[in-house]
């Protein structure tokens, strides 16, 4: 999620456009407000769930950008 491009979702078979505008501050604040507080290198973690959301800054200090990642725990993977 990058302010003035819309948002995508990576797949490994392609993107997929998830709105068909370009993104604006309040669109960043809306979801940085649900996420809560990120740690001094920019991560924030969703309770109780493998999600990770990373933030970019600008010079200013101000958000910019989010990259979302979806975990998914997969019982007997790891020995």
């Amino acid at each position: 999620m990058d302010l003035g491009r819309p948002p995508l979702a990576r797949f490994p078979d392609g993107d997929e456009r998830i709105l068909d505008r370009a993104l604006e501050y309040d669109d960043l604040e809306v979801t940085v407000a649900r996420v809560g507080e990120f740690d001094a290198d920019n991560r924030a973690g969703i309770n109780r769930t493998l999600h990770r959301v990373s933030c970019i800054r600008n010079r200013a200090g101000r958000i910019v950008g989010l990259t979302l990642r979806v975990g998914k725990a997969i019982p007997g993977s790891a020995r």
